[in-house]
């Protein structure tokens, strides 16, 4: 899947101003989601899951 989010443009704003047109196009709100799921995951400075459950 191509990123919907131009080079040029800063990712998170993109999303917040252009959230209604990505949600609209399955492919391109699929892409947001799941390469949010690949960086929340890759991410090695966050907790584990464990402990989001404990509290």
């Amino acid at each position: 899947m191509k990123n919907p989010v131009p080079a040029n443009e800063n990712y998170k704003e993109y999303i917040t101003k252009h959230y209604n047109e990505l949600a609209s196009d399955p492919y391109k709100y699929g892409y947001i989601q799941f390469s949010q799921f690949v960086e929340i995951y890759e991410n090695n400075k966050l907790s584990g899951f464990g402990t989001f459950i404990k509290n």
